[in-house]
């Protein structure tokens, strides 16, 4: 079974992301163990009680709670350089683009707006994120 990281506040993002991997579950057969951050509070101490060296991957919102994720992101890549990370955002200008892969994420991608489109990319992440 896949381990996975979500750092998400919004709670109908997480709910979204747990259906599409229960989806995949069914439809692909690919099992993720998903763990949820939901805040920058304490954010060290929940990473060191979260995450370990299994993750294969983290999705992580760029605007949480009203803060930028960029130095998490940067700690995150630091402590687990082998981690592969996706910056998701339904509101990003290319400034939060660019600073969002100079802080260490492999790949960005808009929230998609359907659960098909989610699905998709959730795929496609687990994919880049096995071969990496």
């Amino acid at each position: 079974m896949l381990k996975a990281l979500i750092i998400e506040d919004n709670e109908v993002d997480r709910q979204l992301y747990s259906l599409a991997f229960e989806k995949i579950k069914k439809t692909k057969g690919i099992e993720v163990s998903l763990s949820f951050i939901t805040s920058f509070d304490d954010f060290e101490e929940q990473i060191k009680s979260t995450i370990s060296p299994e993750f294969i991957f983290t999705i992580v919102d760029l605007n949480l709670n009203g803060m930028k994720s960029f130095p998490y992101i940067s700690q995150l890549r630091k402590e687990f350089p082998d981690l592969y990370i996706l910056a998701m955002s339904s509101a990003a200008n290319e400034e939060d683009i660019s600073s969002a892969y100079e802080s260490g994420v492999n790949d960005f991608y808009m929230k998609p707006n359907s659960q098909a489109n989610l699905r998709e990319t959730l795929v496609r992440l687990i994919s880049r994120a096995q071969n990496e």
